[in-house]
């Protein structure tokens, strides 16, 4: 019956939440604590370290802190995707430029350079509606994503082109990572699922991530789909509407320009 339905949905969104919640509380004590230790050993070793190891030191801490930052962004966004409703403030923006801050986004998470090649690859200059923040934050999370599940020296690529004929940009995250279970997909967007609690926990990310992009798409009435192989590999596609649907640019305007943003 309905009412029974009801109740085991409502187990399930509690389990979720619980889980949610117990991989919060991991997520944040984890930078916490070393946040913690980096700052006694500072104290301890001040006089004994050079200038250069002190800095190493303190540049640990504002990766911890950064980390920290975006958990509790992440806690927020929790709230954000149970709301009913998503304040978003359209305006053209250029996807060239909205990937680009996104990648560097994520770079900044590495002490170093990313452990992927990234790749950036926008055909013509499609400009499209949304709010520039919120469109930031999918791109983050896709990129994210990708660079997280993608084994050192992996590859992604970060596509954009205009799709003929539906008045949108078609945005495709490709990476040939670990990929994902035929099974899993359906359930990649909803609330708090993780594919793997275990696997997650290991790269970091609370499995909010994905949900949030669903929310936020449908919020601007664009649509994100994803596709994976067995054997590894997994590409998200999103059509955003473009911000002048009606503007077909001429042939000649697609200009072939593959941006490599690892040497910037």
């Amino acid at each position: 019956s309905s009412d029974l339905e009801a109740v085991r949905r409502l187990r399930e969104l509690n389990q979720l939440k619980s889980d949610f919640l117990d991989t919060a509380q991991h997520e944040l004590r984890t930078p916490v604590l070393a946040i913690q230790g980096q700052i006694e050993l500072l104290n301890v070793a001040w006089d004994k370290w050079d200038e250069a190891t002190r800095l190493d030191i303190v540049r640990d801490i504002d990766i911890s802190v950064k980390l920290l930052g975006e958990t509790v962004e992440n806690v927020v966004d929790f709230a954000l995707v149970n709301s009913d409703t998503i304040d978003v403030r359209m305006a053209p923006v250029d996807v060239q430029g909205a990937i680009r801050d996104a990648a560097n986004d994520v770079r900044r998470h590495f002490k170093d350079a990313l452990p992927v090649e990234l790749v950036i690859d926008v055909r013509g200059e499609p400009v499209v509606n949304a709010d520039p923040f919120r469109l930031r934050q999918v791109l983050r999370a896709l990129i994210d994503n990708a660079v997280k599940f993608t084994p050192e020296g992996g590859h992604v690529k970060v596509t954009a082109r205009r799709e003929k004929g539906t008045g949108s940009c078609r945005i495709e995250v490709i990476d040939d990572g670990i990929g994902i279970s035929a099974e899993a997909i359906p359930r990649l967007f909803d609330r708090f699922y993780q594919e793997d609690n275990s696997r997650t926990r290991r790269h970091g990310g609370m499995g909010m991530g994905l949900a949030l992009v669903r929310r936020l798409c449908d919020a601007h009435t664009a649509t994100v789909k994803a596709f994976s192989d067995e054997h590894g590999g997994s590409t998200f596609t999103i059509l955003w509407p473009l911000a002048d649907a009606k503007a077909e640019p001429p042939p000649s305007e697609f200009i072939f320009e593959a941006v490599s943003t690892a040497a910037e």
